[in-house]
């Protein structure tokens, strides 16, 4: 105990998880986050209904008639030219499924390369209804079936983890209840550039203090978060 930090005998780790094989500098504490207890707690939220979002122009401007008339020009005759506040709605039908690391390129989720994501999210056969605000009232244009694959990065900077949304990509992609401005064509393009417009609209998420633990102050080195 009175031995001065920094020459104590720092061992090599020898765990079977190869979580020591990060190999930046020695540490003190490691912890770790299993795939399986993160679909346990995903599987939670999709029972309890958290995970069906919804999102419009009230919380982000950009997201506007506008913008969905540049994918789907048909909407313009809808709003006689003027941008009016469209809304969407998102509802998963599975639960969401966790990847810890970047995709695998030879995986179930196809040749996807590698972004620098902490994660994926993959929500298979998620659903997302489109409205639009005319005539004083909400009007579902259609709704979407795909199955999603939502990159998530994890960054410690000042004693916190900072989450961000990365890269959005849809496969499958199904239109139904389409029947007012009729199904677009392309829509598996149309969608993949919709989802990489909406990636960089969706607000910063909060940031996540690391905790004291009995007056340790936990301090994340460049490289310590990884995938193993």
């Amino acid at each position: 105990p009175d031995q001065p930090l920094q020459h104590l005998t720092v061992h090599r780790c020898e765990d079977t998880a190869g979580a020591c094989e990060l190999g930046t500098q020695p540490v003190i504490l490691k912890l770790g986050l299993a795939e399986r207890f993160l679909n346990r707690a995903g599987a939670g939220l999709f029972e309890s209904g958290m995970l069906c979002l919804g999102m419009g122009t009230s919380a982000v401007a950009q997201l506007n008639s506008g913008m969905l008339a540049l994918l789907m020009p048909a909407i313009e005759r809808l709003t006689w030219g003027e941008t009016a506040p469209i809304m969407l709605e998102v509802r998963p039908q599975l639960p969401p499924r966790f990847v810890i690391g970047d995709p695998d390129p030879d995986g179930p989720e196809g040749p996807l390369e590698p972004d620098g994501r902490s994660m994926s999210i993959l929500l298979g056969d998620a659903q997302i209804d489109f409205h639009l605000w005319m005539l004083d009232r909400w009007v579902k244009l259609l709704t979407v079936q795909m199955d999603l694959d939502v990159g998530l990065r994890l960054e410690a900077e000042a004693g916190q983890i900072v989450p961000a949304v990365g890269a959005i990509r849809a496969a499958d992609v199904v239109v139904t209840d389409a029947d007012i401005i009729g199904p677009p064509n392309n829509i598996n393009d149309l969608f993949t550039d919709l989802l990489g417009l909406v990636a960089g609209m969706i607000p910063p998420i909060a940031p996540v203090a690391l905790p004291e633990l009995s007056g340790f102050v936990l301090e994340v080195p460049d490289g310590g978060l990884t995938g193993v």
